[in-house]
């Protein structure tokens, strides 16, 4: 199966101010599709800015030392 590609942040702005101008003229259903691809370019360029060797990696808890004051 071929990688899929994901649009980048300029042509989802373009597609957002496509879809206010359509709400404007034609429907105002297209002002969802406009707030949900603004909404989406935040993720996209967290996708883009970070490359798989760059991805943050779970910290591990550190090891439960005993203490002293459990002999009582």
């Amino acid at each position: 199966m071929p990688e899929t590609r994901l649009p980048g942040p300029i042509r989802m702005i373009w597609g957002s101010l496509g879809c206010f101008w359509l709400a404007g003229i034609i429907n105002k259903g297209f002002y969802t599709s406009a707030v949900l691809l603004l909404l989406f370019i935040p993720l996209l360029i967290i996708i883009y800015g970070e490359t798989s060797g760059q991805m943050r990696k779970p910290n591990k808890a550190p090891a439960a030392k005993p203490s002293d004051s459990s002999t009582a």
